[in-house]
Parts: structure tokens; sequence; C-alpha cells
């Protein structure tokens, strides 16, 4: 595996962390920016950073006020958050990007995609939040205590340190700003096409949900990954890069495969 190697950016004023691939990647395209999840940073998407790191270019940032970035003294909300993006992309990137999101990271990569997308080439949708029938802070608890038997691969040791870096009035803070954003209604205007992934026996993104997402995207698919809850990236990262690679990788193929790709649903 290729591995991942710390960078240090300014951009608005403030100093931020990247975990970003050496060397040349084996494959040519854009390369793909990975955006973490809630109250975590970068280092949680390390192990598919380097499986996607095999096929090209990787970026790992983590958002202000996460990971080893600035803290902003108050939490920023989804908007700011892609704002924030964009200018990270147009100031360390050549072009395009490909773009991951993973849980509440989905949701800032949809406004980025909506907001810039001249900025924005593919986008991958990793188990997003948050389900529309479950937008109030006691629903989404609850259903991550409900899913918490099923994952597989994760450290609580990391977590903690992670939210000790975050803090907590900050986390509690960016889970209200998470269960108020009304992802659904964005993602209709989100023109990139887009692969949603989800987990068979994850319980915050129900197969209700994960169809529906698809659905409103205009250029949507489906990818299901058998016995791996919400943390696929932890669970069974080397599955979700190729699942990834795969539709990333339709970008270097034909105008005709492009778009079959777009508009077909994928299961298994």
């Amino acid at each position: 595996m290729t591995a991942l190697g710390d960078g240090w950016y300014h951009v608005g004023g403030l100093r931020f962390h990247a975990l970003t691939s050496r060397g040349p990647a084996n494959a040519s395209g854009p390369p793909v920016v990975l955006v973490h999840g809630l109250g975590i940073a970068s280092e949680s998407l390390a192990a598919l950073g380097e499986r996607l790191a095999e096929y090209r270019a990787v970026v790992i940032p983590d958002l202000p006020g996460f990971g080893l970035s600035d803290k902003p003294r108050k939490a920023l909300d989804v908007e700011e958050l892609a704002s924030w993006l964009a200018r990270f992309v147009e100031t360390t990137q050549p072009g395009r990007v490909h773009v991951l999101g993973n849980s509440f990271g989905c949701e800032v990569v949809v406004e980025l995609a909506e907001r810039r997308p001249d900025l924005v080439g593919r986008l991958v949708l990793q188990s997003p939040i948050p389900d529309p029938r479950a937008r109030t802070l006691a629903q989404q608890i609850l259903r991550y205590l409900q899913n918490y038997p099923h994952e597989r691969g994760s450290d609580p040791r990391e977590m903690l340190r992670a939210y000790a870096r975050a803090g907590v009035p900050r986390i509690l803070r960016t889970m209200q700003i998470s269960v108020r954003y009304p992802i659904a209604r964005h993602l209709p205007e989100v023109r990139s096409p887009a692969l949603v992934v989800r987990g068979e026996h994850d319980r915050l993104v129900p197969q209700r949900w994960a169809e529906e997402a698809a659905r409103l995207l205009p250029g949507g698919s489906l990818k299901v990954i058998p016995g791996v809850a919400h943390s696929i990236h932890l669970s069974a990262p080397g599955e979700l890069a190729r699942a990834a690679h795969g539709f990333l990788g339709v970008a270097s193929s034909s105008p005709q495969a492009r778009s079959d790709h777009a508009t077909r649903q994928i299961s298994s």
C-alpha cells in the first residue's frame, strides 16, 4: 500500500493539516479528496486512503475544528465547512477533484458539489446522514447505539482521542448542525455523478434511505457492501476502495460508459 504523509496548508488565515499520498499515483486522473465524519479526523480515513492511493493521488484534510487543524472559536455549519473545503481545493489542487464524504462529511461534500460544480468531478457518499426520518439528536443517538454492536474494525481509543482534540462542546454543536441540514433537499441539485455506498447492517442509514438518496441524485447509483455497518472505512476499507475506484475510474472511460454508469443503480 502507498504510504500517506502529513501536509500543512494555510487557507483563509488558518493552518490546516491533511494526510496526502506520497509519490506518483499508479493511475492517471483527478485526485480524490476524502472528507471525514463528525468528531473524527483524517486519521480515521487513513486505511481507506492508503488503498485508494494505489490507484490515484489522495488528500485527506482535517476539517477546521477537528484533528490537527486550527480551531475556530465557534463550530462551523455545513455551508461554512463547504466554503472552506472549496478554498482548500482551490489552494492545493490544480483542477477538478473527485470527493468522497464519510457520514457527516457527505453533507459537506454535497453542499460543495451544489455550490461549486466547477471544482468537483465525481462524488462518493459513504453512509450519508441524516436520514430525513430521523432528524433529531435523540433519534440519531438511538440509531448509533443500535448500530454499534454491528461495527468491527474500530478502535474506541482513537475515537476518544479525536473527540478530545475537537472538544465536547464543538462535537455537540456539530451534531445539532448535522441533524438540521436537509440533505434530501440538496441532493437533486448535485449535477456531478454520485455513488451512494451503504453497509448492509448500517442502522443510521437504512436501505430505504440509501435507495432514496440515490434516486434523488440526478446521476446517482447505489452500492451495498455486505456484512458491515456504518463505518465501512474502518471495517472494510479494501472493499470500499475498490467500489470507489471502480466508480471514479469510469471518468477516464468512454462517454457512453460514463452515461451508462451514471444512470444505473448498483446493488450487491
